[in-house]
C-alpha cells in the first residue's frame, strides 16, 4: 500500500437517482430502486478538506430534504463551494428551496442544464417546453438574488452547433457556462454507448469557445479555454494534457452512500454511512482501485471535478499556454490541431 496520504478536495454528491427528465445520453430516469438513500446524518463523513461539492442527481430538487443536505454540507465541509446541478424543470419549487438556502448560504451556486436552444433541448431532454422551463428557472433565481448562476451544457453528436448558441445565451444572461462532453458510466449515467464521433463538430464548437475565452481579460476564462483544449486532445487523440485525480483528491458518492474514485469508475471503495471520505481514499481498497480499475477503466473521461487539483498544481503551465494562445487567436490563428 502506498505511503502517500490523500486529501479529498472535490466531491460529486449524487443525492438521488429520481429524475423527471428523459435524457438521451443518460438512463438514470429508468432507475427504480430508490431505497436506502443516505441520510443527512451520514454527511458527517464528508471531508473537512473539501473545496468543492457538486450536489447532483437524478434531479436533486426531487429530494425533499435538499435544504438540510446543503446545511449539513456547510457544517462538515465548511470550506467547500457548493454547486447544485439541476434540469430546471420545477421552477417554483426550485426557487422556493433556493430561497431557503440563501438565508444561511448566500454563495450557493446553481447550474441549470441546457443542451440546445428551444426544440433541440426538448429533443435532448425528452420533455416538452424544456427550454422555456429552464429559462424561467434561471430568471426566477436571478430575481431572488442568486449570484453564482450558470448553464451546464453537454456537447453531443446529437446537438451540433449548440455550444456556440448556449455560450452566447450565457453572455446575454450574464451568467456562467459549465461545459461537459458526453461520457459513459455504469454507476452514474447507467449508459455505456455514448460516443462522440463527429470530430468536425467537436473541433468547431471547442475552437469557438476557446477563441471567445482567450479574447477575454479573465484568468478564470483562460483556464476554461485550457479545459476545452484538453477536452479536444482527450476525445480526439486519447491524450491527457493533465493527469486526473480520481480516488485521490476527488470522489463520487452515490445516493446510497457508496464512494467511487469517480462517477465513471465502477469500483466501490467505501461508504459514507460508516466511514469518513478521507479515510476511504487512504484505504487498501482505494489503493487497489487506483492501481487496477482506474488505470484500466474503459470509460475514462475528461471532466472538471477530477481535474481541479491538476489545474492548481500546473497553474503556471496553464497560464503560459493561455498567454501563448491568446496571441494566436488575436492573430486569427487556430489553436486546435
Amino acid at each position: 500500500m502506498s505511503n502517500q496520504q490523500y486529501e479529498v478536495v472535490d466531491v460529486v454528491l449524487a443525492i438521488t437517482y429520481k429524475c423527471n427528465s428523459r435524457c438521451i445520453m443518460c438512463n438514470i430516469w429508468k432507475e427504480r430502486d430508490h431505497e436506502g438513500e443516505f441520510t443527512t446524518q451520514d454527511l458527517k463523513n464528508l471531508p473537512s478538506t473539501a473545496k468543492y461539492v457538486n450536489v447532483t442527481g437524478g434531479e436533486p430538487f426531487l429530494r425533499p430534504d435538499i435544504v438540510e443536505i446543503v446545511r449539513q454540507i456547510r457544517k462538515y465541509s465548511p470550506k467547500a463551494q457548493i454547486i447544485i446541478s439541476t434540469n430546471g424543470f420545477l421552477t417554483d419549487f426550485i426557487s422556493r428551496r433556493v430561497e431557503e438556502i440563501l438565508t444561511f448560504y448566500p454563495q450557493i451556486g446553481i447550474r441549470v442544464s441546457i443542451d440546445g436552444m428551444y426544440e433541440k433541448h426538448e429533443q435532448t431532454r425528452g420533455i416538452p417546453h424544456a427550454f422555456d422551463k429552464c429559462i424561467a428557472t434561471i430568471k426566477a433565481l436571478q430575481e431572488i438574488g442568486v449570484k453564482n448562476l450558470g448553464i451546464g451544457h453537454t456537447i453531443l453528436d446529437e446537438n451540433p452547433g449548440e455550444a456556440e448558441r448556449i455560450y452566447n445565451l450565457t453572455r446575454d444572461l450574464k451568467i456562467e457556462l459549465s461545459l461537459a462532453l458526453a461520457q459513459n458510466s455504469e454507476i452514474f449515467f447507467k449508459k455505456t454507448d455514448n460516443k462522440i464521433k463527429n470530430f468536425d463538430n467537436l473541433r468547431s464548437q471547442l475552437e469557438y469557445l476557446i477563441d471567445k475565452e482567450l479574447k477575454s481579460f479573465s484568468v478564470k476564462r483562460w483556464a476554461r479555454a485550457y479545459f476545452d483544449y484538453g477536452a479536444w486532445r482527450f476525445f480526439r487523440y486519447n491524450e491527457r494534457v493533465l493527469p486526473e485525480g480520481s480516488g485521490k483528491d476527488s470522489v463520487f458518492v452515490s445516493p446510497k452512500g457508496q464512494v467511487y474514485p469517480a462517477d465513471y469508475v465502477n469500483h466501490e471503495i467505501g461508504n459514507i454511512k460508516n466511514q469518513n471520505i478521507n479515510d476511504i481514499v487512504n484505504s487498501q481498497e482505494a489503493e487497489k482501485a487506483r492501481q487496477t480499475t482506474c488505470k484500466n477503466n474503459p470509460y475514462e473521461a475528461w471532466m472538471i471535478c477530477t481535474l481541479r487539483g491538476s489545474f492548481e498544481a500546473n497553474k503556471w503551465n496553464v497560464l503560459l499556454w493561455a498567454i501563448k494562445n491568446k496571441l494566436k487567436v488575436h492573430l486569427g490563428q487556430k489553436v486546435l490541431k
